[in-house]
């Protein structure tokens, strides 16, 4: 991976590894077989040195977690520039976020959030795991999803670690439950955070909805690390200038994978 400036101040990044021979990476490593072998050999680590369990998800979810091809990017970003003691995750799906961050840290309070019914029973899996490792790191689950506009939301798990919000139109409507809502201004309330944090989110365009109707929440994020998404109401250039707007800097981004930072508090 290679940096390019962007801008005066921002970096995006750009891989060295043209397209084909990243596709024929991700066919040769992730495949059903490297995933069978290693559930079937128990192993509880990935190569970007987190911790995981992959007992909960498919053979082939397996291989992509293990070789770093899950999230690769949001992975990446999260490793190299996530300092803060509060780490607030908005979408953590099945854990590896954590697991990495958890393993490689120690004295760290975790809140995450997780709307998914599927993914939050693994979630819970992997924080009783997590505890036994000793380093001294909270975790606080929350199976609800953000959203600014209703109480309650209908979701869909459409795989094993794939879960998405649906509306009635939708033809898995009849197959989807009721998710319960949450914001973040409610997430800080509860857990009583005062303190800098670092926010990382990734759940299908639902954040953008913070970064236009919950600006003071962010008061004491002093680090956003989003996968952004164009939506009905916000494209991602208008969220792009409506963070920079309330203080934070695009320090790097790869895809639609965005580093913010606050420098002023």
């Amino acid at each position: 991976m290679i940096l390019i400036k962007s801008s005066s101040n921002e970096r995006k990044i750009k891989s060295l590894i043209p397209a084909n021979i990243k596709k024929l990476f991700v066919f040769i490593f992730a495949n059903k077989f490297l995933g069978f072998l290693i559930k079937f050999l128990n192993v509880k680590t990935n190569l970007y040195g987190g911790y995981f369990d992959y007992k909960h998800v498919s053979s082939k979810e397996a291989s992509l977690i293990f070789f770093g091809i899950w999230e690769s990017a949001e992975i990446r970003f999260i490793k190299r520039f996530v300092k803060s003691d509060i780490i607030i995750e908005l979408g953590s799906s099945v854990g590896v976020v954590i697991g990495l961050l958890a393993k490689i840290n120690k004295n760290k309070k975790f809140i995450c959030v997780e709307a998914s019914k599927n993914n939050f029973l693994k979630l819970k899996h992997l924080k009783r795991q997590l505890v036994k490792l000793k380093n001294n790191n909270s975790f606080s689950l929350i199976n609800k999803s953000i959203d600014y506009n209703h109480c309650k939301v209908h979701f869909f798990d459409f795989s094993s670690t794939g879960a998405k919000k649906i509306e009635k139109k939708d033809k898995n409507f009849k197959n989807s439950y009721l998710s319960y809502t949450i914001t973040l201004k409610q997430i800080l309330k509860f857990f009583g955070i005062n303190k800098k944090y670092t926010l990382i989110t990734d759940i299908e365009g639902a954040e953008s909805e913070i970064f236009f109707k919950d600006v003071r929440s962010l008061k004491n994020c002093e680090m956003i690390i989003s996968e952004l998404e164009d939506t009905r109401k916000y494209s991602i250039n208008n969220q792009l200038k409506q963070i920079k707007k309330i203080g934070f800097s695009l320090i790097e981004y790869y895809g639609n994978v965005y580093v913010f930072q606050k420098f002023n508090f």
